[in-house]
Formats: C-alpha cells, sequence, structure tokens
C-alpha cells in the first residue's frame, strides 16, 4: 500500500547538516511516509553520508530512496521528487533544517480537518545570526499570518509560509502547476501562482520547525533570488489580479504609498505589466502637486487605489493602520507591496 506522506528532501552539498534533517523525519510519530532523498549533483561527501543513514545495523530502511542526479537547481530536483513520489501527501525538507517530531501528525490532523485547505505550513522557531534583524522580523511576521485570508492579503510583501515546513495534497501539482524552472524564486512565484488560481493556505499555530539561517542558503547567495525579481513578480501577479477585477469596469487610479529612489526602482516594474501610476502619497510632501499629495489629502481623490511600497516594519504598520481607520479595506483598496 503506498505511504499517506511523500516527503521530499532535496540537498546540494549538505553534509554537515543533513544527518540532523533525516533524522528528524525518521523520528517523526506518524511513521507512515516515504523519504525520497534527491541528491542534486553534490560535490562534498553528501551522498556517502546520506547511504550511511539510509541503513540501520546494515539493513536498509525501507521508507529511503536516494537519487543521485546531476546538478540542475531546487526547483529541478522538487520536481523530480514529486514525480517520483506515490503518497497523497507532498511534505517538504531542507538539508539543514529539523523537523519537530510531532509535526507530519499534527499537519495531517489539519488538513482532514480543514478539506478546504490545500496548502498546510507550521509557524517556526527561527535559528541563525541573532544580530539578523530582518530576517528575525521576517519570521515573526510570517508566524502571525495564520489563515488563508491573511495569507492571501500579505501575498505581495513576501512569502507569507515558510518553504520546508509545508504538506501539500499532491493533487494541487497536477492541478495548479509544478515549481517554475526559470530565473526567480520557484517558491514565491508558485504561491503567487496558486494563490491567484485559488489555492488556499493554512498554517498549524504551533512551532513544529527550527529554520537554520545558514550563510549557504540559496536566497543568500544566488543571483535568482536578489530583491528585484521579488518585485517584478509581485508587479506581474498584481497586475493580472488588478486587470481580473469583477469592477475593472470602474476605473482605479493607482496611487503609491512612498517616494525616493529605492520604490520608484520597486514600481517601474508596474508599468511593465500594464499599470499607470497616478501619483505618489508623501508623508514629507510640502508642496502637493497634481501628482503628489500628503496623506491628509488622500479623501479628496476619486476612486484611488493604493499600493504601500515603504519597507521599514514601523512605516509599513503606520501606513496600513492609516489606511483602515481611513475607511479603505485591504484587497479592495489598498495592498501592501513591501
Amino acid at each position: 500500500m503506498p505511504p499517506n506522506i511523500s516527503v521530499i528532501l532535496p540537498v546540494y552539498n549538505g553534509e554537515g547538516t543533513i544527518r540532523k534533517a533525516i533524522e528528524s523525519i525518521l523520528q517523526q510519530t506518524c511513521s507512515d511516509f516515504e523519504l525520497l532523498l534527491i541528491n542534486d549533483g553534490s560535490t562534498d561527501h553528501t551522498l556517502e553520508v546520506v547511504a550511511g543513514l539510509s541503513g540501520q545495523g546494515g539493513l536498509p530502511d525501507p521508507r529511503i530512496s536516494i537519487y543521485d542526479r546531476p546538478h540542475r537547481g531546487l526547483a529541478s530536483a522538487l520536481n523530480y521528487g514529486i514525480r517520483q513520489a506515490s503518497g497523497t501527501y507532498i511534505a517538504r525538507m531542507d538539508a539543514d533544517d529539523y523537523a519537530y517530531p510531532n509535526r507530519f501528525a499534527l499537519q495531517l490532523c489539519y488538513l482532514e480537518q480543514n478539506p478546504d485547505i490545500d496548502v498546510c505550513a507550521t509557524q517556526v522557531i527561527f535559528e541563525g545570526d541573532p544580530e539578523n534583524e530582518g530576517l528575525i522580523q521576517y519570521v515573526t511576521w510570517q508566524n502571525r499570518l495564520t489563515s488563508h485570508r491573511q495569507m492571501y492579503l500579505n501575498r505581495f510583501v513576501d512569502s507569507p509560509v515558510i518553504h520546508p515546513t509545508l504538506i501539500i495534497r499532491k493533487s494541487v501539482f497536477t492541478a495548479h502547476g509544478f515549481y517554475p524552472e526559470k530565473k526567480g524564486p520557484e517558491d514565491f512565484r508558485l504561491w503567487l501562482q496558486w494563490m491567484a488560481q485559488g489555492v488556499r493556505f493554512g498554517k498549524v499555530e504551533m512551532k513544529l520547525f527550527k529554520w537554520y539561517d545558514s550563510p549557504g542558503r540559496l536566497t543568500r547567495q544566488h543571483p535568482h533570488y536578489n530583491r528585484d525579481i521579488f518585485f517584478r513578480l509581485k508587479a506581474k501577479y498584481f497586475a493580472e489580479w488588478f486587470n481580473s477585477r469583477p469592477h475593472k469596469d470602474n476605473a482605479s487610479d493607482i496611487w503609491i504609498c512612498g517616494t525616493g529612489r529605492h520604490v520608484n526602482h520597486r514600481t517601474r516594474w508596474l508599468s511593465h505589466f500594464g499599470i499607470t501610476i497616478k501619483g505618489n502619497v508623501d508623508i514629507k510632501c510640502i508642496s502637493p502637486t497634481k501628482h503628489k499629495i500628503r496623506y491628509s489629502d488622500i479623501h479628496n481623490l476619486s476612486n484611488p487605489f493604493f499600493l504601500s511600497y515603504v519597507s521599514d516594519r514601523k512605516g509599513r504598520m503606520e501606513i496600513h493602520a492609516f489606511m483602515t481607520d481611513s475607511g479603505y479595506t485591504e484587497g479592495v483598496n489598498f495592498y501592501m507591496m513591501a
């Protein structure tokens, strides 16, 4: 009988961490799984470590399968693993992270109790540089997003889930697409694509995962994960959403919250995807013009839609509070984009 869960664990040069990651999977209280280890052309001793862990006392663990492939990148390894999987659910795991023993059991329970949810994440404990304030704030922020609505409304800020915590119904890949094997963050692109197609996300409100910020993490060192590519993706999927609204014939003027070189650089992608910017709302505006106004003047606008590109946490919170206090609704009249 096929296992209930197929765990996809791609690894590239993970000899120093892979043992702990695998052991955390083998110690799950829910044992009805297969573990598919995809060695993505490692040049260190990863393959030897993995081979040694696949057996105990010289006997192979029948739940473990090892696939040794040329180095083709994370998305390719993930898609390959999913196509080999025989489980009803696909569980993700990375080679430098740690899953608590009850992770699978609680996520499966969540999915069974919420049949409308397709993708289940967990909250995480951050393990990494205590001086990395930006990443610590990100973890705190995404831990607070637990409902599909919260994650959907925040999808243009950053990834509302941490990828290796996920358990996904395998049918979602068949119906809505696999990881895109192109330049850019494969997971964030896929979440935007899936959410646009109606795939629903949920999150167990427990910290069931230790997420390590290692110096070699792809998002730190690979050019495919630079911030500019993220803003291009946000602009693309926002434009698709904006132009597909049922009430799109009621034209809305796009106003940008924030000014300056960084904001202009981030918003240039909007015009690339056919979005016209009417002007900017600036807290420091001294002399308002036709295309640059104060926040106190927004009530004079006719049918505005606001996009906030202010990225610092305090500024983002203040703008969000101002918009809601002014009677505007997130996802209807405004979106946070940074």
